[in-house]
């Protein structure tokens, strides 16, 4: 029953959502976040397994679809500011990614291992063993 429950008001609410868009001329998918946040906290809807795979399908089916419209032609005549902006993005991930595991080890000198755990100070003499992470 709980299955069919939040299939109900899911779809209900995507209908809406859509209906919303068009009168307000937002995008739906803007309206459909702000449905899912309220559905989430006011109506007591819970994700189930289901739902889960149906997100995780839909991610890969957005993430191909944002591939697909890339305009080869105007990368090409503008590659210079894509690789700058792909750098910058790639450089800032990287950055933060190494920054949250040396701060979820509890390292604050900064070294760490490579499974993530942190070095004591005047050991980190092999490279391959710890290395340093600047956050």
């Amino acid at each position: 029953m709980e299955n069919a429950y939040v299939g109900m008001v899911a779809g209900i609410l995507i209908l809406l959502a859509s209906m919303a868009s068009v009168e307000l001329g937002l995008s739906v998918a803007l309206i459909e976040i702000a449905f899912g946040v309220v559905a989430g906290n006011f109506l007591g809807l819970h994700t189930t397994p289901w739902l889960d795979f149906l997100a995780s399908f839909a991610s890969i089916v957005l993430t191909f679809l944002a591939g697909a419209e890339v305009d080869v032609t105007l990368m090409r005549e503008k590659l210079k500011e894509s690789v700058v902006i792909g750098g910058i993005t790639t450089s800032t991930l990287s950055n933060s990614c190494c920054a949250k595991v040396a701060s979820a080890s509890g390292n604050s000198s900064g070294r760490t291992t490579a499974s993530g755990g942190s070095c004591p100070r005047g050991t980190a003499r092999r490279p391959s063993t710890c290395s340093m992470i600047r956050s």
